[in-house]
């Protein structure tokens, strides 16, 4: 019996998918490595609580992405007796743990800066937290445009988990240069502990988001009405 001309093309695509989300996995894991070495110097120096935020968020990554890329080496097992439809709802369930993780990093630092607005300390070397700050600004961008481009073609929820930690990253890069550079000129120490504790709320709201997206694959939640009418239409259409 002769091959569907059709399975050589659905073969390809699922190698090339493998490959685009193995590859958006290493490209993270690098970056949030190398985002954690610099950041810990760059707290160290400045003593700065919203620093510190930007090096919790960059820590979490470190341990997201090697969830990420274990579920996702697991998600592209095939399917098997045990698991007749794949293993892909490991990506849901490794989202799930980054929430987790991320709510936890989030009052952690809600913690340190409730203590520093208590007891404002100023800034020492700013400049070397900025500079650091805003190169890992350039670096996350570059990873996020990869990691989108993977996430839109492959359709990968562990990849999107992960690309909105780095999206996050933005927002939280952009509030700590901000806040140490306006804390610097103006002598306003509260400022720096201020920015941080929005974060920390930034980084709860994200978690929950993320959460609940995890939550719909691993409950196999229905599909919205609208959609299931245009995948009827579509299967009609072509028995036809």
């Amino acid at each position: 019996m002769a091959s569907s001309p059709q399975a050589p093309h659905a073969a390809d695509r699922a190698t090339r998918r493998a490959e685009l989300v193995r590859s958006a996995t290493y490209a993270s894991i690098a970056v949030a490595v190398t985002l954690v070495i610099a950041k810990t110097w760059a707290w160290r120096a400045t003593d700065s609580v919203s620093v510190l935020s930007s090096l919790a968020d960059s820590f979490l990554d470190v341990l997201a992405s090697l969830l990420t890329f274990g579920a996702v080496r697991f998600s592209l097992s095939p399917a098997d007796l045990e698991h007749r439809f794949g293993h892909g709802q490991s990506e849901g369930l490794a989202a799930l743990l980054q929430s987790v993780i991320i709510t936890g990093s989030g009052v952690f630092v809600g913690v340190e800066a409730v203590q520093r607005l208590l007891t404002p300390e100023a800034i020492v070397r700013p400049v070397a937290g900025v500079t650091v700050i805003a190169a890992s600004t350039l670096i996350t961008l570059g990873l996020l445009s990869w990691q989108r481009y993977v996430s839109r073609v492959t359709g990968s929820v562990a990849i999107a988990a992960d690309a909105l930690h780095y999206k996050s990253d933005l927002f939280v890069n952009l509030s700590v240069v901000a806040a140490v550079a306006v804390a610097t000129f103006t002598g306003l120490a509260w400022i720096d502990p201020a920015v941080g504790l929005g974060v920390a709320a930034y980084l709860a709201w994200g978690a929950w988001g993320i959460a609940s997206r995890s939550l719909d694959i691993l409950l196999d939640r229905e599909i919205p009405d609208a959609d299931r009418a245009h995948i009827r239409e579509l299967a009609t259409s072509r028995s036809e």
